[in-house]
């Protein structure tokens, strides 16, 4: 038993004078708990479940559950709290917190009799880690992994933090401070607990409610500008609304009825009315949009509203960026592509606009993506990218590689090679690609989640962050040996002790450590030493392979090795997009292999999709994230390869995605499927979330639409633009993908569109010229006389007389429903894209 604590609140008798209630508490410790010691293996429920990292905890002497009805059940039933661990497999903090706490008896001891045990994979339940990622920093201001929740039996959260160090440090408690506190309370008043986390609860989901508002078409005519408004008569009231000040026409816009917005645009007619909603900001325009039943004024708002948001996020990348060493955030330095991708949209979109937004958009992205191709972030031996920088020079990183992080770059780097010409971009984007075909390929033919961090260095059974990666420049001098030896010392800034940055964060965990931090070229280097510039390049290249044969026999990395169908389903987007640049069939076969692992793995007899394989298939179903990254990858595969059973598949699955998981009430798609056990069902649009789900998932109707035609998909992306527009103009920088599908849905589609047989003796050629284009978002559409291109014919019948495949190659490039331009020969085709797919100065 612990001490007995007591604590005291002031009351107030009936006449006011105060009094003072006495309550009992108890003060349970790590250290005074008595009892045996649980041994090792008391969580071998954990050893069956599809989850390497939950398998990994199957040893410990904490008494962990699976999330599910039985921990929740024996929470009920005992009265106890649920401790909640949300981590995975290759974060080093995570596997810290198992050597430091978890692996420990004494505190498993107290953890096993006070709480009821739940470990989640935070990439097996996506919709859980959201949920949970959402609340915590609602609750604390932080999250991340490891997360820890409280949970009453109910399921109510009530406590959270994300990662605690086996001591105290400073103001940061330790983990026995924390589970003797949160149990202690618990113990004390169960009740007051309880009311904390009922209250605390109700907040959080009125106040994300509140700040994923829908405009109301009733307007609110109590507010007195409204109501001031009103009065006018109404006959002078489009008058006024033209005339009225542009801060006082925000708030208008966005309260009065819909009604009313209808009728005042009406009468001002479309120059006077464009007048206006050219003065509208992000959010007023989110608000006016949804309200207006005229259909013809909802898509001149809806196009300025999808205008103004994209400038905004222009100018917020603008501010953010780090004009030395690129980027767009403070450590830890994230390269998040989704920006790269809005910027080289943006270079297009912006040229001939004025004031150098569209060279500054390019430069941003290519000055950013040259830095993080020189930094330690990019595995300068084998190709790939670690997880995200420790400092803002790119140099440290977290040494992580995912699986979604090189699909997503690759499709980065490609896009920046075909708008910058720059070749050394698709070349580092084919070398990221082998990377992950080499470590990261299932014999099953998809993917594995992630590479660690950590390994066990030369002589140590311990596990170090980082020790794969780093060197000592003695170690170099004496692998690559001869001239090559002072080259990439100079190439890399190889110190003997160590180049880490001295204001790193990570330097005392890494003496004399060096990492592959590019300094100068090879031929810069080779320069300076009086070697010729092909030379260089050629010692280099033999000192990089025998770095990498040295390298490769050192213990690798833990391999997370379960396969997620929507990390798979990026690295096949970026295997179809840079194959099809590069005409790699390599890549493209690659890509191809992987759709096939995930369609006869991971999807359910009935159409739907499952989200993880280790041994086989886990029991989760298709999460929002699944569908979303998968139909993105079958659009891209299909525009690769011109196999109309990509397209069709992905038509299928998007199908199933609004079965499963469309709010049929409030529009959108829910993370995951209906749980008893989880508080909120969240959708994930905004950034918060790495792959932002219900975003792509917006841009993939749009994508859909225009190729197969079908109107449905275009009516759900207008939902969701009704439903969240809103939000987006708010914090316009945490909707990138949100935009993009904005900008899909406000002008009319551009396709390019190859009629002929595959056969074809000039296929190739034409082929050749259109894959060195940028072509942003114009769809590509195959015309071959196949069962799906008649298919595609009847979805858009201005196709009709241009479908029949002849002899030879013709190119179309549409423009809604309408050809705008054909190309039969090469030659031709090379002035088609130049007078319909813009690019920037920079070409």
């Amino acid at each position: 038993m612990g001490a007995v604590l007591w604590s005291g609140a002031v009351l107030l008798s009936g006449c006011g004078k105060p009094v003072t209630a006495v309550k009992q508490g108890v003060d349970h410790k790590v250290e005074t708990e008595t009892g045996p010691l649980p041994g090792v293996g008391t969580a071998n429920r954990l050893k069956n479940e599809q989850s390497a990292f939950l398998r990994n905890h199957a040893k410990d002497p904490v008494d962990w559950y699976p999330w599910g009805e039985e921990a929740f059940g024996k929470a009920k039933a005992e009265g106890k709290l649920l401790l909640v661990s949300i981590g995975y497999a290759s974060c080093p903090w995570t596997q810290k917190m198992q050597d430091d706490s978890f692996t420990d008896p004494q505190v498993a001891r107290f953890m096993n009799r006070h709480f009821v045990n739940v470990l989640v994979d935070r990439e097996e339940r996506p919709d859980l880690n959201n949920a949970y990622l959402h609340y915590a920093f609602w609750k604390q201001q932080q999250s991340g992994w490891p997360l820890h929740i409280w949970l009453t039996p109910d399921g109510v959260p009530v406590y959270t933090g994300v990662y605690f160090a086996k001591e105290s440090v400073g103001s940061s408690a330790s983990w026995e401070t924390t589970i003797n506190h949160v149990a202690s309370t618990w113990a004390t008043d169960r009740g007051y607990v309880e009311r904390q986390a009922k209250d605390g609860s109700e907040r959080y989901l009125a106040d994300y409610r509140r700040r994923w508002q829908v405009p109301n078409g009733a307007g609110n005519e109590n507010l007195k500008g409204v109501a001031e408004f009103m009065a006018v008569p109404e006959g002078e009231r489009a008058g006024r609304f033209e005339g009225i000040g542009r801060d006082e026409l925000q708030y208008l816009v966005a309260d009065l009825p819909a009604a009313e917005l209808d009728r005042l645009f009406r009468e001002l007619g479309a120059g006077r009315g464009r007048k206006v909603v050219e003065q509208l900001r992000p959010v007023s325009a989110a608000m006016l949009f949804p309200k207006l039943k005229d259909e013809e004024w909802r898509g001149k708002a809806f196009g300025h509203f999808a205008e103004v948001l994209r400038g905004a996020v222009f100018e917020k990348l603008r501010s953010l960026y780090d004009p030395v060493n690129g980027g767009f955030s403070e450590p830890p330095k994230f390269m998040q592509p989704h920006n790269f991708e809005f910027l080289m949209r943006y270079a297009v979109r912006a040229e001939g606009g004025g004031f150098g937004r569209s060279r500054a958009a390019l430069d941003m992205a290519v000055y950013s993506l040259k830095r993080i191709l020189g930094g330690g972030i990019h595995d300068q031996l084998a190709g790939g990218f670690h997880r995200y920088s420790t400092d803002s020079y790119w140099a440290v990183p977290q040494f992580e590689k995912m699986a979604y992080d090189q699909g997503s770059m690759a499709v980065v780097l490609t896009a920046a090679s075909q708008l910058s010409g720059e070749v050394e971009f698709a070349e580092a984007a084919r070398r990221t690609l082998e990377y992950t075909m080499t470590e990261l390929s299932h014999p099953g033919g998809g993917f594995y989640c992630a590479e660690g961090s950590s390994s066990s260095a030369a002589g140590s059974e311990r596990l170090e962050e980082g020790a794969f990666y780093v060197w000592e420049k003695a170690e170099v001098d004496k692998l690559v040996g001869g001239e090559a030896a002072p080259l990439v010392a100079m190439m890399f800034g190889l110190e003997e002790r160590g180049n880490v940055p001295i204001d790193s964060a990570v330097r005392s965990r890494l003496p004399r450590a060096n990492l592959l931090v590019m300094q100068k070229s090879a031929e810069e280097a080779g320069v300076e030493l009086g070697m010729a510039a092909e030379k260089a390049k050629g010692v280099w290249e033999g000192a990089r392979v025998k770095l990498l044969e040295a390298r490769n026999k050192r213990p690798r990395p833990v391999l997370e090795d379960k396969a997620l169908t929507s990390w798979n389903g990026t690295v096949i987007s970026g295997l179809a997009r840079t194959g099809f640049h590069l005409g790699d069939a390599v890549l493209t076969d690659r890509a191809v292999r992987a759709a096939e692992f995930v369609l006869t793995k991971l999807r359910r007899k009935e159409g739907g999709l499952i989200h993880a394989f280790l041994d086989g298939p886990s029991t989760a179903p298709g999460y929002a994230e699944d569908y979303a990254m998968m139909i993105a990858a079958l659009v891209d595969l299909y525009e690769a390869t011109g196999n109309g059973r990509w397209l069709k598949v992905a038509g299928e699955l998007q199908d199933q995605q609004i079965k499963e998981l469309w709010d049929v009430e409030d529009s959108g798609f829910f993370d995951g499927p209906p749980s008893a056990e989880i508080f909120q069902r969240i959708k994930s649009m905004d950034e918060a979330t790495e792959l932002a789900a219900g975003s792509v998932s917006a841009v993939n109707l749009m994508r859909l639409g225009h190729l197969t035609g079908k109107v449905a998909y275009g009516e759900h992306c207008r939902k969701i633009m009704d439903r969240f527009a809103a939000q987006s103009g708010v914090t316009p920088i945490a909707f990138v993908r949100f935009l993009r599908a904005a900008e899909l849905a406000a002008e009319p589609p551009l396709r390019v569109v190859i009629s002929g047989k595959p056969e074809a003796a000039d296929r190739g050629a034409m082929l050749a010229v259109l894959r060195r284009w940028y072509r942003a978002d114009a769809a590509l559409m195959y015309l071959d006389g196949s069962e799906a291109a008649k298919e595609l014919v009847a979805a858009h019948p201005f196709l009709k007389g241009r479908a029949e495949p002849g002899e030879g190659t013709v190119v179309h490039v549409c423009r809604g429903d309408a050809v705008v331009a054909s190309a039969s020969t090469p030659a031709a085709l090379g002035g088609v894209l130049d007078g319909t797919l813009k690019r920037p100065a920079a070409q």
